[in-house]
């Protein structure tokens, strides 16, 4: 009996000591910092002097309408580069930019999964700056990528399709909850040139370890995928 109580004793007082420990140091938050790198188009590869830069951008849409703000910047080396953002960046953007659902142009036949469903968006360009202070600007940018670095209060999936200039185009998302790499894929059938379809899904995890291509920033449906499909 001695026996027993002595060893409740003692798991009493080890459970005592873990919640002292635990009170004193509380579990560490997980990091949610993330190194996201790039490739420029295939034979493309800028001089020293070029001046390429690369930009982590976001939108804020406030009551002056939408205005476009620096969150990080990188250099390319050759025709590769890198951008890293932490987590305190990351937080920044999900304070001030994470609003419902949006859209800015005419769409048609849109659904949403969840009402209210809340996201944000880094989008990644490669300009040219001149002086030290130079931001992207729609006269500098060479490069951009149709992936986005995302952020979704919940998962949801959405849909919608688009008009103009006889092309037309649906597109479908998926995104899971929290902060993701959401990966830009077009299929365009020969069958219907003039139709394209587009999926932007919240990608595995370990697709942050795949670069992602930049590419000029004339064709909106330019994307990771082949173009056209038989």
């Amino acid at each position: 009996m001695k026996a027993n109580v002595s060893l409740l004793l003692r798991a009493g007082g080890a459970l005592a000591l873990s919640a002292l420990l635990a009170s004193c140091f509380p579990p560490r938050v997980p990091d949610s910092s993330v190194s996201l790198s790039f490739t420029l188009p295939a034979g493309e590869t800028p001089t020293p002097d070029a001046g390429l830069r690369l930009a982590a951008i976001y939108t804020v849409r406030g009551s002056e309408g939408p205005q476009v703000k620096v969150l990080a910047q990188g250099y390319l080396s050759g025709d590769r580069g890198n951008v890293y953002l932490t987590r305190s960046q990351l937080e920044q953007v999900d304070q001030a930019n994470c609003l419902p659902y949006y859209h800015s142009a005419p769409r048609t036949q849109e659904t949403v999964s969840v009402a209210g469903a809340k996201s944000c968006d880094i989008s990644f360009v490669a300009y040219r700056a001149v002086g030290a202070g130079d931001g992207p600007t729609t006269a500098n940018v060479r490069y951009l990528s149709h992936d986005t670095y995302s952020y979704a209060a919940q998962a949801y999936s959405y849909s919608f399709k688009v008009a103009g200039n006889g092309l037309s185009a649906t597109e479908r998302g998926t995104r899971q909850a929290g902060w993701t790499l959401v990966r830009h894929l077009v299929i365009n059938p020969s069958a219907t040139p003039s139709e394209f379809v587009v999926t932007r899904d919240s990608a595995p995890e370990s697709s942050l370890n795949l670069p992602l291509r930049l590419h000029a920033p004339t064709d909106a449906f330019t994307s990771m995928s082949l173009k056209e499909l038989p």
